[in-house]
């Protein structure tokens, strides 16, 4: 479990290092980057500037003198610790390691250890996995805190003290889930609320009925005691808590069906339906980089555990994320089909169910290790030497963003510089964009040239700072436009 654990915080450390060069490459990742430098000088905003046409951030709003993202704070929270830090970027592979630490825990009490294992090195090797764990973005905290909400619920049921306890631990874990991102909660929450409706009918041996009521009593309370966070936090930014943050930047972002949602005429079932085909090829390839056919196993898991209702409910998780996210207007193609994340780990212990139990069939003993050990490897081979260096290759400078233009500027830096950048999309001047402090306090401020007049406002407003413009990739001492 160790060696996994190390393995996974160091391959996603290299994704982040390498691949995505600890840049955010999304709207929603500097935005999350922007509340968390926020967040980490203990504030829930930060002043909005004067001249703010120059300091426009996507995805960060503007209301009565405030500059907040318009997202929820479960992440930005997190991540500000790695900012205190000066390691925002090493938040994710940390949280990776300690999802395949909880994976074998989990995998541990529901099956076996050699399950266990087996899942743990599926998900270390996905690509699903190693993307989104070198990322900015909130999955991977998620898939940690739904993987402890999963173990402490097994755990309740089956303590035969404690179990108070850690009902309160998957409730609160739940509830973290809901602050961060409040869909995948409920995606996460169906399948178990069926385990214990089974459980409550008396449908499993141990506790049913009343008892069963009672010790996840705790996990409810807990759970919206957490997610009350969010109402609370939504009503000190805007005074109102029932507010959407995110219909103020957006009026169309919205879940559901029906007009005015979504940019177009609406969002309809039908659209849903072609958002979510177009989700689950990428996902058929992307959960374990085997093209196409990652999906292979899950029919010979289903049939080697088709006795557990852990087993079951483990399954319930995938169709439960793709049923729930049917209801948001967009598809998640960048960076994989990430709201489908979190069923990751049932999908790797079935995976690995179905594996030992197919070379089971006809072998035992030594051939049937012998067996097993070179059709993981064979399957590890055709992704780590096909299919992961591909994805690597496609996301790498994703947007066109890279350290290039930050290597550039220390070169040419003489203390502390403003920069003036012309460019018609945001990600032109992404990386710079993501070293710009919220108060525009820190050795590097960008200005945004779109209004001739506030341009030369936020000049005037940085007398002592050195100016550099920016332009097509390239800066300049003076305007070159």
């Amino acid at each position: 479990m160790l060696g996994l654990a190390l393995l996974a915080f160091a391959a996603a450390a290299a994704m982040a290092w390498f691949v995505f060069e600890r840049l955010p490459h999304l709207e929603d990742e500097v935005a999350y980057v922007f509340q968390a430098r926020v967040m980490a000088r203990g504030a829930l905003w930060a002043p909005a500037p004067d001249n703010a046409a120059p300091f426009w951030v996507p995805f960060v709003l503007t209301l009565d003198e405030r500059r907040f993202a318009k997202y929820p704070p479960g992440w930005p929270a997190v991540l500000a610790l790695g900012e205190r830090l000066g390691a925002a970027w090493l938040v994710n592979p940390l949280s990776g390691a300690l999802s395949v630490t909880l994976l074998y825990l989990l995998g541990r009490d529901v099956f076996d250890r050699p399950t266990a294992t087996l899942a743990c090195l599926l998900m270390v090797s996905s690509p699903m996995f190693l993307v989104l764990s070198g990322t900015l973005m909130p999955h991977a905290l998620t898939l940690t805190l739904g993987l402890l909400f999963m173990l402490a619920f097994r755990r309740a049921e089956a303590a035969s003290q404690r179990a108070a306890g850690w009902s309160a631990l998957a409730g609160a874990a739940l509830g973290w889930v809901a602050i961060t991102r409040p869909l995948t909660a409920v995606g996460l929450g169906l399948p178990f609320l069926g385990l214990l409706a089974w459980r409550v009918l008396g449908h499993l041996p141990g506790r049913g009925g009343w008892r069963a009521l009672l010790t996840f009593a705790p996990l409810a309370g807990a759970a919206l005691a957490v997610a009350s966070l969010y109402p609370a936090y939504v009503w000190a930014l805007t005074g109102d808590p029932t507010t959407n943050l995110y219909t103020l930047w957006w009026p169309y972002d919205r879940i559901g069906f029906g007009p005015g949602i979504s940019p177009h005429d609406g969002h309809t079932l039908r659209q849903a339906v072609v958002n979510a085909r177009a989700d689950l090829g990428l996902w058929a390839s992307d959960l374990f980089g085997w093209p196409s056919l990652s999906w292979i196993f899950l029919l010979p898991g289903i049939v080697a555990r088709r006795r557990s209702a852990w087993g079951w409910t483990l399954l319930a998780l995938f169709p439960s994320f793709v049923a729930v996210h049917l209801a948001y207007w967009v598809g998640s193609q960048v960076y994989g089909t990430r709201y489908y994340y979190e069923a990751l780990p049932g999908l790797a212990l079935l995976t690995a169910a179905g594996m030992r139990w197919l070379v089971g069939l006809r072998l035992k003993g030594r051939w049937r290790q012998a067996a097993l050990a070179t059709l993981v490897t064979a399957l590890l081979a055709v992704n780590l030497v096909f299919y992961l260096p591909g994805r690597w290759r496609e996301l790498r400078g994703l947007y066109t963003i890279t350290r290039a233009p930050l290597v550039r500027l220390a070169e040419l830096q003489e203390g502390d510089v403003l920069v003036v950048a012309r460019a018609e999309r945001w990600w032109e001047y992404g990386a710079l964009l993501a070293q710009t402090s919220p108060w525009l306090d820190g050795p590097l401020v960008v200005a945004r040239d779109i209004v001739p007049e506030a341009t030369e406002a936020a000049i005037a407003a940085c007398p002592d700072r050195q100016l550099l413009y920016f332009y097509q990739g390239h800066f300049y001492e003076e305007r070159p436009y």
